[in-house]
């Protein structure tokens, strides 16, 4: 679904700068680790379909989604390169992932046993919960885990990986070095099990400044779309440049000059402090503009800043024109990147939201289109 093939909004994905991301990733967990490009919830808000087709041409060993769903879509758009599901997937369709091969996630003892009936082989990866305590098995687990696999010889798990719970801080260093410690015992309790077993702990943050974290494959989920993990990994890799690959665009549909001391938005939020012009984007919250920007943030018109005024409605904002030069009807509205020599970043817009850039641009509404630049 498409919600705006008039043009009232779209994302705008820059080809060059994905595929600039991911060599540079590339380059830098070196040329024996495999790469596993993630693209899971629409590829972190940029287009599940596109980028992973990107990235596969661009040599990424794997692809990473959350559901079975998400890989079958990528199935059915002829995507060739193995696919590993993260999220957990119903017994019901274990065979339907052996049949478009597609790897699963297997991370506790219900699941395995329910893996090894199945009569066609499926591809698995053991998931083991080393601290973050989510998804996975616990350590204690190890040999039944290990038991049930010898039992049952016509499964063979083709993976192995944990994921860590702080390695985008410093703070968490201690922790992080005992995660990694702690997956090497798993790596040693299912040697004999599979010797080739492709191991893989390191997701964005961990591949940049845990070499020993890298084993078998590297993950590389935020980092693709030239968004850091946190601005302290940013500043542990100076050299590195990542370069963001999203940018949101929409158009001012409408200004008016509105006097001081006028209200503005829902609830009468917010009073104008001078005699103003107002503008109106077509974007709100269901578009996935977060409301809690709400007479924080900024857009940029004509390379330069407005402020956004009074609440964020569902369909609409209202936007400070006052010192925007010459504004006109259909001029383009810059909500997330570059316009001129100004940039609004996806940090800048979750720092006032009190969230995570991730966030930001994976709740960019998927009916918006996507457009390749």
């Amino acid at each position: 679904m498409i919600i705006n093939k008039s043009k009232r909004t779209w994302v705008e994905i820059s080809e060059k700068n994905l595929v600039a991301n991911f060599n540079t990733l590339s380059k830098i967990s070196g040329s024996g680790t495999k790469k596993m490009s993630v693209v899971k919830s629409n590829a972190y808000g940029h287009d599940i379909v596109e980028c992973a087709k990107i990235l596969e041409k661009a040599g990424s060993d794997f692809l990473a989604v959350d559901s079975f769903e998400e890989a079958l879509l990528l199935r059915e758009n002829k995507i060739k390169k193995p696919i590993l599901v993260f999220g957990y997937t119903h017994k019901d369709d274990f065979e339907k992932a052996s049949q478009e091969n597609i790897s699963l996630t297997i991370s506790n003892i219900q699941s395995l046993k329910d893996a090894v009936k199945i009569d066609s082989k499926i591809k698995i990866h053991i998931k083991a919960d080393t601290g973050l305590h989510r998804q996975g098995f616990l350590e204690d687990e190890i040999d039944q885990v290990k038991d049930i696999l010898l039992k049952n010889k016509n499964i063979t798990p083709e993976g192995l990986y944990t994921h860590l719970a702080g390695a985008e801080s410093n703070k968490f260093k201690k922790y992080t070095e005992k995660q990694i410690s702690n997956f090497n015992k798993w790596i040693d309790g299912l040697s004999e099990i599979n010797s080739s077993i492709i191991t893989h702990c390191a997701a964005s943050a961990a591949s940049l400044v845990y070499p020993e974290s890298r084993f078998g494959m590297v993950r590389f989920g935020i980092s693709l779309y030239g968004l850091w993990p946190s601005e302290e990994i940013k500043e542990s890799v100076p050299d590195i440049n990542l370069k963001p690959v999203l940018k949101w665009n929409a158009i001012l549909s409408e200004f008016k000059k509105v006097k001081k001391g006028e209200p503005v938005g829902y609830n009468c939020s917010e009073k104008l402090s001078r005699d103003s012009v107002i503008g109106i984007v077509p974007v709100g919250y269901w578009h996935g503009y977060p409301r809690h920007a709400s007479k924080k943030s900024f857009v940029l018109i004509n390379g330069e800043r407005a402020k956004v005024l009074g609440k964020v409605s569902m369909d609409m904002i209202i936007v400070d024109l006052t010192k925007i030069k010459n504004p006109k009807q259909n001029d383009t509205v810059t909500l997330v990147g570059k316009n001129k020599n100004e940039e609004v970043t996806a940090e800048e817009l979750a720092d006032h939201c009190d969230t995570i850039n991730y966030e930001i641009v994976t709740r960019i509404n998927p009916g918006i289109e996507r457009v390749l630049k």
